[in-house]
């Protein structure tokens, strides 16, 4: 080959050496030595659409964000795929395919999953009570005052018996009254780092009391329902929460980096976390250290996960119906029905996800009938069944807002209008 490098070898070098292949190609660009010729694949074949590009590409020159991956897919074909800014801002490594992301509160439909795939299969029923699976749970008490921020320390708390029990459909769609509310904080329901199992975390959630009865009304478990449901995963499949989303899930739908815990390659391929203040992205870790306010030593469905894009991308073909073998169809319908003893302009919870109204009530640039939900540092996905359009956004900043981010919000809006979308 008289010393030249052809350009499918260059570019299976650069996808064996990972992110440091992808800050190679950086280096090259930002220096000039990558010309027209020898444009590697992640420059040459990713399509992308001029709104959503513009979009995305704002808030990273704008710091908010320092860096992200993007899928939109209209039917099976992708129409926007992108990755932008940098996993690590200070050793240059740019975002890149094989990037790991904390999908914080994107757990949470992965857990569901499991749930309604055992009801699928008859092993349980969304209706039953949770203390048919953890008898812990049977004897429940919940805050018979205020509910939000009232007292300053769990013994001034009012206490009664529940009267009503707690059911599954309850944890699935956040009307549990499990870790709702600033009362139920006080006696810690929030704090798992103690608990090395999950048998151990459900254990402790049942000690705590509810924050209101059962069904009274739906809010948002941040960190303890799902993991009620990780752990009936456990009892009813008498297999570990995270080998049966592996066996079940990961393993079928090409999900290889998706995990609780992050091994050392994994961990050298896990973006930054990046708190922003004062219009400057600064790193929330030291140098070296791959954490995450979730990454506890049992598996947690509430907010545990890592992942790639193209993983969780694999993960919502299946949502949408894309992908068949697991899910039913009618498994679908019933997940993404709304709670219509709770809803809001904004729309209500399904079954581990929540069920947008369309953009002219909501607010937001979606559909009627648009599904999904955020993690706690920026990711994002949606299912729009009107449109058939899926989204899915990878980006790690701890303080942007979770579901109220605003540039999820904003991508959602260039979706709609790059694609020239319609509300249904």
């Amino acid at each position: 080959m008289n010393g030249c490098v052809t350009l499918e070898n260059a570019n299976a070098l650069i996808k064996n050496l990972g992110a440091y292949g992808e800050k190679i190609i950086r280096v090259l660009e930002e220096a000039g030595q990558v010309n027209s010729g020898f444009l590697f694949e992640r420059k040459s074949a990713l399509p992308k659409n001029a709104v959503i590009h513009e979009k995305l590409t704002s808030y990273i020159q704008n710091g908010d964000i320092a860096g992200a991956g993007l899928i939109v897919r209209k039917g099976s074909e992708i129409v926007h795929e992108e990755y932008a800014g940098y996993a690590d801002i200070n050793a240059g490594i740019p975002v890149g395919k094989s990037s790991l992301f904390r999908l914080a509160s994107m757990s949470k439909p992965v857990c569901a999953c499991a749930i309604m795939l055992l009801a699928q299969e008859g092993k349980l029923c969304i209706t039953d009570r949770v203390s048919k699976y953890l008898p812990e749970f049977g004897d429940m008490l919940v805050c018979a005052g205020e509910k939000e921020y009232t007292y300053k320390n769990a013994a001034d708390v009012p206490l009664k018996k529940s009267e009503k029990p707690l059911l599954i459909e309850d944890l699935l769609r956040h009307r549990s009254g499990l870790g709702h509310g600033g009362n139920s904080m006080l006696f810690g329901v929030d704090n798992g780092t103690l608990c090395r199992s999950l048998a151990e975390r459900a254990d402790m959630i049942a000690r705590m009391p509810l924050d209101f009865e059962p069904g009274w009304e739906a809010g948002y478990s941040g960190v303890t329902a799902f993991d009620v449901l990780g752990r009936i995963v456990e009892v009813v499949s008498d297999t570990p929460f995270e080998r049966f989303l592996a066996e079940e899930f990961f393993d079928r739908l090409g999900m290889p980096d998706t995990t609780f815990w992050p091994n050392s390659e994994q961990a050298q391929r896990t973006v930054r976390l990046y708190g922003r203040e004062s219009g400057v992205l600064s790193d929330v870790y030291a140098p070296g250290e791959v954490k995450s306010p979730f990454l506890y030593r049992y598996p947690s469905g509430s907010a545990g996960l890592f992942g790639t894009l193209s993983d969780y991308d694999a993960f919502v073909s299946m949502l949408s119906g894309r992908t068949k073998g697991i899910l039913k169809e009618e498994t679908l319908r019933l997940m993404t029905a709304r709670d219509t003893k709770h809803c809001t302009s904004l729309g209500a919870w399904g079954l581990g996800m929540f069920v947008f109204n369309g953009r002219s009530i909501s607010g937001r640039g979606l559909s009627n009938g648009s599904f999904g939900w955020s993690g706690a540092f920026g990711t994002h996905f949606y299912v729009d069944p009107v449109n058939d359009v899926t989204m899915v956004l990878m980006a790690n900043r701890n303080d942007i807002g979770g579901s109220d981010s605003y540039v999820s919000h904003g991508l959602e809006r260039a979706v709609f209008e790059g694609l020239g979308l319609q509300e249904g």
